[in-house]
């Protein structure tokens, strides 16, 4: 017990001193300022402990009071919109330890604002539930700042609506496909897929009646060290294996189709057989793309019918060489 007293008090002494080093070479005037702003940050919903340490960074920064009132009511605001404050606040300490300037420290604080209001707005589109709301905003600032760009995101959203009107699910069930998807977009984003392509990929995957579940695979089995290869062939080949499309169907965008010809594509095909006439005329010339064509048969006065041309895999001709009883071949 005592043992566990002194540890106790080890640290709340750390702390103390801590906290007393953080006020150290400051005027009694400065700090009483600071306390006042942290506090009234604290009754706008806003960590008081972490409000003060970014005022006290950014005076010891040197920031123009301007500056710190700008920085202060960006908070504010964005606590009263009911978004998440710790990353804006995040972002402007990373700003002041990498020693940037403070126009360019609050242009990135407006960014991450920005970036999870617009996150808010889509998640709010997809739920009803606040909670599901909030991880679904989360998942999909991430997918943002990972440089997923906000038409694509748009894309998914939209498809993710069209699913849940389709689809007989329950409200929870349509809730947790929506984070299964939104959290494999930041996924497939932070591993380097181009935001088109996460897009485009799971887009398909609701297309081919993903269920949460199965979405749900998709994501970790992209998180997996064993995989090889791009973020969009694991989701093929992870299509594939349930049957909902493969390669063929998840990539249809990123291939162009077959140039076919008339008469079939690849190797053309000899012509089938000619027709027989009482004159012996023989059957067309039959073609492929790139085959050889039969050549028309000549007339003969009781004309059998021609031979028929072999067949190749693009497709078959419209007729083969014709002979006559009397005529040449």
């Amino acid at each position: 017990m005592k043992r566990i007293m002194c540890i106790v008090g080890v640290v709340l002494c750390c702390a103390s001193l801590g906290y007393a080093d953080e006020w150290e070479g400051l005027s009694l005037q400065a700090k009483e300022r600071i306390q006042l702003q942290a506090r009234q940050m604290s009754e706008a919903g806003i960590p008081e402990e972490q409000a003060r340490t970014m005022l006290l960074m950014m005076l010891r920064n040197r920031f123009e009071e301007q500056t710190m009132i700008r920085a202060r009511r960006m908070l504010m605001d964005t606590a009263d919109a009911g978004l998440p404050t710790r990353p804006v606040m995040a972002k402007a300490m990373e700003g002041m330890a990498k020693q940037m300037r403070e126009q360019k420290i609050i242009s990135a604080m407006e960014t991450v604002r920005n970036r999870y209001a617009l996150s808010r707005q889509l998640a709010d589109s997809l739920t009803k539930d606040s909670t599901v709301s909030d991880t679904l905003s989360q998942a999909v600032a991430d997918s943002l700042a990972a440089g997923m760009r906000t038409e694509d995101l748009e894309q998914v959203r939209a498809q993710l609506q069209i699913q849940t009107r389709q689809q007989t699910r329950n409200r929870a069930e349509s809730d947790e496909l929506a984070i299964q998807t939104m959290q494999a977009v930041r996924t497939m984003a932070r591993m380097g897929a181009s935001s088109g392509e996460v897009a485009d990929t799971l887009d398909r995957a609701l297309r081919n009646r993903y269920t949460h579940q199965e979405m749900h695979q998709l994501r970790h089995l992209l998180a997996s060290p064993s995989q090889t290869g791009s973020p969009v062939e694991t989701a093929n080949r992870h299509a594939s294996s349930l049957g909902k499309g493969g390669a063929t169907d998840l990539t249809r965008d990123f291939t162009s189709e077959d140039n076919r010809s008339p008469g079939g594509g690849g190797s053309g095909n000899g012509g089938s057989q000619g027709s027989d006439g009482s004159s012996g005329s023989g059957g067309a010339s039959g073609g492929g793309s790139s085959g050889g064509k039969g050549s028309s048969g000549s007339s003969g006065s009781s004309g059998n019918s021609g031979s028929s041309g072999g067949n190749g895999p693009g497709g078959h001709g419209s007729g083969g060489n014709g002979h006559g009883s009397q005529g040449s071949r």
